[in-house]
């Protein structure tokens, strides 16, 4: 076995194991055949056998072919149709974390340009989300409101199986998410710290849009993910409504309740009639409320309640939404004759 051949076994061990061992053989005669066409291309005949011995000595795979591996390793990891059951639920999960985060993002858009809209009416408070914390002074609805919509297109693409399109917009939209994170590098680690914590919720989820909408991913359901969307801004948009009657329920924001709203209706759904819900839709619900949590509390231990805000109204939400996390994940690990990642595996989308 020449050192060439080494690198690309190497190579291949980005594959899972259970697709080296159908296709490993195949592949490496395949690269290394192609390796010596290229090479004969390039070279003289009379120098073919000096040549192919330097280059199954010190030659390696190019790039063209790891780029290649690589996604087909984010492909067979995150299976679609055809995969073996552990590889499809885990990219199950990783596509719902995916849409839920995205829906929340297209919410929350809408949701803060109706409210400025309904504040420039009736007066009152605009909904913002936890970045406000942060920065109370900046112009986070002027300045943040427009590119947040982006994120609307972003998961109805999705929704719609339009993965490379879908895929775009979700990238652009988390744009100013990242250049807001930078602009606080320079105000200090806490500040910036804060900052990258608020902002998981949107990275994480566009990591799974990337990894999870690869081309041999199955479409997600339409019909449930398309009412989704304006189920959830009517009920936040009802949120805000009533808050400006009971301003106390807004402290925690409509993201915290809606996210413990959800919560409780799984896990209930989960006891009375536990197969309609899969263990890739409770462990997406956790991750995004963990994520939600995280850029709620994150600016609260950084930098405290906002003035006259009772530290009560925001504990207790998110100390409801921690418990419930918990108990989702619990669920998900204790399914009846599983366990750990094989109850995972178990899933079906």
């Amino acid at each position: 076995m020449t050192r060439l051949e080494q690198r690309y076994r190497r190579l291949l061990r980005l594959l899972p194991a259970w697709y080296r061992a159908d296709r490993e053989e195949e592949m490496v005669a395949v690269f290394l055949l192609d390796d010596s066409e290229r090479q004969g291309a390039l070279g003289d005949d009379e120098q073919d056998d000096e040549d192919d011995d330097l280059r199954g000595e010190y030659g390696w795979p190019d790039w063209r072919e790891v780029v290649a591996v690589a996604g087909l390793a984010v492909r067979t990891r995150f299976g679609g149709i055809g995969a073996p059951s552990a590889a499809r639920a885990w990219g199950d999960t990783v596509r719902a974390v995916a849409l839920l985060g995205l829906l929340v993002r297209a919410v929350l858009a809408l949701v803060s340009l109706a409210s400025l809209a309904y504040v420039q009416l009736r007066g009152g408070t605009a909904f913002a989300g936890p970045s406000v914390l942060v920065r109370p002074s900046g112009g986070y609805i002027a300045l943040s409101l427009l590119p947040n919509l982006v994120w609307v297109p972003a998961y109805l693409l999705l929704v719609l199986g339009k993965r490379r399109s879908g895929r775009f917009c979700a990238v652009v939209a988390s744009l100013p998410s990242l250049t807001s994170v930078i602009s606080t590098a320079t105000e200090g680690t806490t500040m910036f710290a804060t900052a990258v914590l608020i902002e998981l919720g949107v990275w994480l989820p566009v990591t799974c849009v990337l990894l999870g909408f690869h081309r041999d991913a199955p479409a997600p359901s339409r019909r449930p993910w398309s009412l989704a969307l304006p189920v959830a801004v009517l009920g936040c948009l009802l949120f805000v409504v009533v808050g400006r009657f009971a301003p106390a329920i807004m402290v925690a924001g409509p993201l915290i309740w809606g996210i413990l709203g959800a919560a409780v209706t799984t896990l209930v759904a989960r006891v009375r009639h536990p197969r309609p819900i899969t263990n890739s839709w409770s462990v997406a619900l956790a991750v995004i409320g963990a994520l939600s949590l995280l850029a709620h509390a994150a600016p609260l231990v950084a930098f405290g309640p906002p003035d006259g805000v009772p530290a009560l109204f925001l504990v207790l939400p998110q100390a409801a939404l921690l418990v419930l996390v918990a108990v989702l994940v619990f669920t998900v690990v204790r399914v009846p004759g599983e366990g750990g990642s094989a109850a995972l595996g178990a899933a079906e989308h």
